[in-house]
């Protein structure tokens, strides 16, 4: 049996509790039970290639690096002790996420505010420990890195540590933002440009890339992100509708992800509803959403202000693939609202599971639904709040229309996303690039 060619997949986060904390999970419960995502997709499809995928991640929460494994997986995960000098700039940057000091770091002084915004601009780019991470990498004789995304201040330092160390060095793009100020694009700019490959879904993406660094086209390629679709094989209708207290008769639309209320377009989904509500009172239905994240208090209040009793809120990050596919499994449409995407998971997910999907044009969906209908989706205009309320009768009011979709939506998820397929698109990427 040939031997596992090892690999780094490296988070973009600055520290890897800043997601976790944002889900409501622990590491334990990430190490041990979490799938699915770029991540775990990215794993499976590379494993399924002939590599080795090794996780490495930065914590504030640890002191020496540490050595854990991914139990569904079988991965190992390298979480690297942040710098003494980035746990002490978070003491003052409370969220480095952000573009504005005030959001960074609340009320501050006019006198305070240079130096904030100095800490603020450099937050990304120091919290790395770019020497322990090269000794771990030299240490496993790993030669190749794969960065999370590439918009982001991590990036460009590994990509100076490649290049010194003789590495090489890709980056797939999962929805970072482009820099904003001209210093940090010149240095984007360089990073990109001395990279071995870049990896994008959207062919949107991949035009943005093209013209904003002007990165030749052997550097750049679209590969779709992988999905398990045997992970969503759907359980029987009529249980999953019991479990989440829903009876036969009604019609059911789904959202599932990361409750980000803006990016995400849920104002706009509970707009749509409401007018759907409007135009149809007697509507036997439900909206059904699943998900946790930073934004879940915001949401809570508008879900309240809404005050309709057919929408239900489960508030909650799962790992469980089983209540995912049980969720799922109660829908007879699928709501993508979204403002601001990478390459998405969440429909693709859906069509897996033979739901019909309804979603704005948000980066990376005309790939995924790139035929329409004839592809199991109908996609419309971002903010188009009439379209989406106008669509959702449409596809409640014909089940002939709701079968067909949803069984051309599962066939376009068995042959475009699966981890084989994605996987020897990767290896001949990354093998090309690295001669």
């Amino acid at each position: 049996m040939p031997e596992l060619k090892p690999i780094a997949i490296v988070d973009w986060t600055h520290l890897i509790e800043d997601y976790l904390d944002n889900v409501q999970i622990t590491f334990g419960q990430f190490a041990s039970e979490t799938t699915g995502g770029w991540l775990f997709g990215y794993i499976e499809a590379l494993q399924s290639a002939g590599y080795r995928p090794i996780f490495f991640c930065v914590s504030a929460r640890v002191e020496t690096l540490e050595i854990h494994r991914h139990i569904p997986s079988n991965s190992e995960i390298c979480v690297l002790p942040a710098p003494k000098f980035y746990r002490w700039l978070r003491k003052k940057i409370l969220n480095p996420y952000v573009a504005q000091v005030e959001e960074a770091s609340g009320r501050i002084s006019v006198i305070r505010k240079p130096f904030l915004f100095l800490l603020l601009s450099i937050a990304e780019y120091v919290s790395t420990p770019y020497w322990i991470f090269h000794k771990e990498l030299r240490c496993r004789k790993l030669g190749t890195i794969l960065c999370q995304d590439y918009e982001h201040g991590r990036y460009d330092g590994l990509v100076s540590l490649s290049k010194l160390t003789g590495r090489k060095i890709f980056a797939a793009f999962q929805g970072g933002i482009a820099p904003t100020n001209r210093l940090k694009k010149i240095i984007r700019k360089l990073s990109i440009n001395l990279s071995n490959g870049i990896i994008a879904g959207s062919k949107t993406e991949i035009e943005r890339v093209k013209n904003t660094y002007e990165l030749d086209n052997s550097q750049i390629v679209k590969i779709f992100n992988p999905l398990s679709t045997n992970l969503f094989t759907q359980p029987k209708r009529t249980e999953a509708r019991k479990k989440f207290d829903i009876s036969e008769t009604e019609r059911v639309a789904l959202w599932h992800g990361r409750v980000d209320l803006r990016r995400k377009g849920l104002d706009l989904l509970v707009e749509a509803w409401q007018h759907l509500l409007e135009k149809i009172p007697t509507l036997d239905c439900r909206l059904l959403l699943l998900g946790y994240g930073n934004d879940a208090e915001e949401f809570r209040r508008l879900l309240a202000s809404a005050n309709n009793p057919t929408i239900k809120w489960f508030a909650e990050y799962t790992n469980d693939r089983r209540r995912i596919q049980e969720f799922l499994s109660t829908g007879d449409v699928y709501v993508f609202p979204s403002r601001h995407e990478g390459f998405p998971l969440a429909p693709i997910e859906a069509m897996s599971s033979g739901l019909p999907v309804l979603a704005t044009d948000a980066p990376g969906i005309s790939d995924i639904l790139g035929n329409g209908s004839d592809s199991g989706g109908i996609v419309v205009a971002m903010e188009d709040v009439a379209a989406l309320a106008a669509n959702l009768e449409k596809l409640f009011f014909d089940a002939r229309l709701r079968l067909e979709m949803g069984e051309k939506a599962r066939r376009r998820a068995e042959s475009a996303f699966s981890v084989e397929k994605v996987g020897k698109q990767l290896r001949d990427f990354i093998e090309r690039n690295s001669e």
